[in-house]
């Protein structure tokens, strides 16, 4: 259950990602550290 849940996060993380990147490539890598530390933060709280 816990693993849907996380491939959840990261699917919709990935959908923002591709639009964001879409318009503002330039922010690529930032969005990036920004998805890591958002998946490591929600998987260090459970």
């Amino acid at each position: 259950m816990l693993h849907r849940f996380n491939d959840a996060i990261v699917g919709i993380h990935c959908g923002i990602d591709h639009t964001l990147q879409a318009d503002h490539p330039e922010n690529n890598q930032h969005q990036q550290l920004i998805k890591r530390t958002a998946l490591s933060t929600a998987i260090e709280q459970r």
